[in-house]
């Protein structure tokens, strides 16, 4: 998804169509904890920098930047969402 992005980005840049992607890391939502019986949430959460699992409204506050004007000149870009969790 990001490469496409950033394909997208580079062809479609010179008619101010931007293209960006979110990098979503955990985040607290209803599941059925049976489909994640093989994950160790506390072992996910541990290994985030901040200690907690991220909220849908986190998702959403960085999809408005992006469809903002604040964003506008964003573009190519991978932002991530995630606590923390690819930084290590």
């Amino acid at each position: 998804m990001h490469g496409l992005a950033k394909a997208i980005a580079k062809e479609f840049g010179v008619h101010e169509i931007t293209a960006n992607t979110i990098a979503v890391g955990a985040i607290e939502t209803e599941r059925d904890m049976t489909q994640y019986a093989h994950v160790d949430i506390d072992l996910v959460l541990k290994n985030l920098a901040i200690k907690r699992a991220g909220h849908v409204d986190d998702i959403a506050e960085a999809a408005l930047y992006f469809a903002s004007d604040s964003g506008r000149f964003t573009t190519g870009t991978v932002l991530h969402v995630n606590g923390g969790e690819y930084m290590y």
